[in-house]
C-alpha cells in the first residue's frame, strides 16, 4: 500500500496521532490498558482505513487537534505564556489544513477561555494571536492573491473569481441540520453520510453513547467530552457527512472508555471493548470502495506489485514515465491526474476553461478546433482516458501529425 499510495506524511501523522490520543487519555484519567483500548478502537474505526488509502485532511488534522487537547490538559498557570505560543502555531496549522476546522477552534477557545479565566498572559497574547493569523492564514492569502477568492470553491458567489461557478457551492447529496437519529444514521446507515456502505461509523459510538453522563460527571473527562460532543453536533449540523465528524468522534474515546471502565467489572468492561474493535474490523471495507472491491487482497496476491490493481483502476500511473517533465498534458476523459504532479490538465468541473472547450470540441465540426485548443494552452500530449466523450478524438489528433507513443 505505500508503494500504491506513496502517503510517507500520512503514515507519520498516523503514528503522531495513536501516540497524542494514549497521552490525552491518560490526562483524561485513563489506565494504560484503557488508553491502549482507546487507540485501539481509533484505529479500528472503519473511517480511519478510509483515510489511510486517502490523501484528505482529517488524519492530519486529528493529529494536530490532538496535540492542541494535549497541550490545553497540561497547561500548567505558572507555563501559560509559553503554552500560548504553541497553542497558536498548532492552531494556524490546524485552519491550513481546511477552512472547516474552525469549528473545533472556536471550541477549543471557549475551553480555554473557561480553563485560564482569570489567568491569561496577556502580554504574549497580542504576538502569539500575529503568529497565529500568519501561519494558519499564508494559504488563503495565496488563494486570495491568485484567484481572487481565499476559500475557492466557496462562497464563490460573493468573491465571484473566473476559476469556478458563481454560485452557492454545496454538495446535494448530503444534507444539513440536527436529526434526533444522528448517532444511529453515523453508525448503522453509514451510506447516507459517506461515500461507502452502511455499518462504517464505528459500533462504540451506539454501544456506549449510554454512558457519556459519566464521563460529564468526572472532572478530569468533562471539559474534553463536552468540546468533542460540541464539535461532532455542529459538524454535523452544518453538512451530514461523516469524514468531517471523524476527529470529533477520536476525541469522544476516552469519555466513552471512561464511561465504560466505572460500569462494569474490567475484564468484562475490556471484553467489550475489544469485541467493539472486532467488529469494527469487519465492517472496514465498507468505508470505501478501495477496501470493498479487494484491492488489498490483489496487491497481497501479487506480491506487492501493484502493476495489475493500477491497469484496473489507474492505468495513468503506468503512463507516468512514457514523458518527460517538460511535458504538458491535456487529458481528455475520466479526470485522473495526480500522477502528472501538476504537468496534466482535465476538462472536468473543476476547471471551466477546459470544459468549454471540450463541449466546444465535441460539437464542433472544425478541423482545426483541436490544434487551436493544443496551441493556445501549449499542450504537448493528450491522454484520451476513459469515456472520452470526444467519438472521433484519436483521427482528430492524428490528422495533423500527432503519434501514438504509449497506451495502457
Amino acid at each position: 500500500l505505500a508503494q500504491l499510495g506513496r502517503q510517507p506524511v500520512w503514515a507519520d501523522t498516523r503514528a503522531t496521532a495513536a501516540w497524542l490520543l494514549f497521552g490525552v487519555s491518560r490526562a483524561a484519567g485513563l489506565a494504560p490498558t484503557w488508553s491502549w483500548l482507546a487507540v485501539g478502537l481509533a484505529a479500528s474505526l472503519p473511517m480511519t482505513g478510509a483515510l489511510l488509502v486517502s490523501m484528505q485532511t482529517e488524519l492530519p488534522a486529528t493529529a494536530v487537534l490532538l496535540a492542541l487537547v494535549s497541550v490545553i490538559m497540561g497547561s500548567e498557570a505558572g507555563q501559560r505564556g509559553a503554552s500560548l505560543w504553541l497553542l497558536a502555531v498548532l492552531a494556524g496549522l490546524l485552519l491550513q489544513l481546511k477552512v472547516s476546522f474552525v469549528v473545533p477552534l472556536f471550541w477549543l477557545f471557549v475551553w480555554i477561555a473557561m480553563r485560564w479565566r482569570g489567568d491569561w498572559p496577556w502580554q504574549q497574547l497580542p504576538r502569539a494571536l500575529l503568529v497565529g493569523v500568519l501561519v494558519g492564514g499564508a494559504s488563503y492569502a495565496y488563494s486570495w492573491g491568485l484567484t481572487g477568492n481565499p476559500v475557492l470553491p466557496l462562497y464563490n458567489h460573493w468573491f465571484e473569481s473566473a476559476y469556478f461557478f458563481k454560485e452557492p457551492y454545496f454538495d446535494e447529496r448530503y444534507g444539513s441540520g440536527l436529526a434526533i437519529g444522528w448517532l444511529w444514521q453515523l453508525v448503522l446507515h453509514t451510506r447516507e453520510v459517506n461515500e461507502g456502505w452502511s455499518g462504517a461509523g464505528g459500533f462504540q459510538y451506539l454501544a456506549l453513547a449510554g454512558l457519556l453522563p459519566l464521563a460529564l460527571l468526572a472532572p478530569r473527562t468533562r471539559a474534553l467530552t463536552l468540546v468533542a460532543l460540541a464539535y461532532a453536533l455542529t459538524m454535523y449540523a452544518l453538512m451530514h457527512y461523516l469524514r468531517y465528524l471523524y476527529p470529533a468522534l477520536v476525541l469522544l474515546l476516552p469519555g466513552l472508555l471512561l464511561g465504560l471502565s466505572a460500569v462494569a467489572h474490567q475484564r468484562i468492561a475490556i471484553g467489550v471493548a475489544i469485541a467493539l474493535l472486532l467488529l469494527n474490523l469487519v465492517f472496514l471495507g465498507n468505508s470505501s470502495w478501495p477496501l470493498r472491491d479487494g484491492s488489498v487482497r490483489s496487491l497481497l496476491a501479487e506480491h506487492g506489485d501493484p502493476r495489475k490493481l493500477l491497469v484496473k483502476h489507474v492505468p495513468e500511473r503506468l503512463l507516468v514515465g512514457s514523458v518527460d517533465q517538460r511535458a504538458r498534458i491535456l487529458i481528455i476523459g475520466r479526470p485522473v491526474h495526480a500522477a502528472f504532479a501538476g504537468r496534466a490538465f482535465v476538462a472536468s468541473w473543476y476547471d471551466q476553461e477546459l470544459l468549454h472547450w471540450s463541449g466546444y470540441l465535441a460539437s464542433s465540426s472544425s478541423p482545426t478546433a483541436m490544434q487551436d485548443l493544443l496551441k493556445e494552452y501549449g499542450f504537448t500530449h493528450v491522454l484520451i482516458a476513459r469515456d472520452p466523450q470526444i467519438a472521433d478524438l484519436p483521427t482528430r489528433l492524428a490528422a495533423f501529425g500527432a503519434v501514438r507513443v504509449a497506451q495502457e
